[in-house]
């Protein structure tokens, strides 16, 4: 299907203006970080080869680059950017955890250290100080 023929409400930035970023679908929000697709594919086209290739978001954002860009149509500008957002994610979560009382229970501690240690490849020891309300100070 073509950007041309999709109605507003089918387009990914539409139905996110209008509905919010948690009413899109994996794919269409794959679709706005590509922003475009290649010649006889649409981003949405791609999005969904992605999905396919990799099984899951979370593979996709922790492929290789090699990996990723096997796939055509899909290259150095588009690994950037999806690094790049994996980093934006890091930050905000870590600035939210330091504003905030999120370690004050055994499971929100391992929650935060999922995310701050999802995608190392070898064993990391790890000190988390916190002030007297549970907020990290740093990490």
């Amino acid at each position: 299907m073509s950007d041309q023929i999709w109605s507003q409400q089918q387009k990914p930035r539409e139905k996110l203006i209008e509905c919010g970023a948690s009413a899109l679908t994996d794919t269409e929000l794959l679709a706005i970080f590509l922003r475009t697709g290649i010649k006889g594919q649409s981003a949405i086209n791609l999005s969904t080869q992605l999905l396919e290739n990799f099984g899951s978001l979370n593979a996709i954002f922790n492929a290789q680059f090699e990996d990723f860009s096997a796939i055509k149509g899909i290259g150095a500008a588009k690994y950037v950017q999806f690094q790049a957002a994996i980093e934006v994610s890091k930050r905000t979560l870590s600035e939210t955890m330091m504003k905030s009382n999120v370690l004050d229970s055994p499971n929100a501690v391992r929650n935060y250290l999922h995310q701050a240690l999802k995608n190392e490849t070898y064993e990391k020891f790890l000190v988390i100080h916190l002030d007297n309300q549970h907020r990290v100070i740093n990490l």
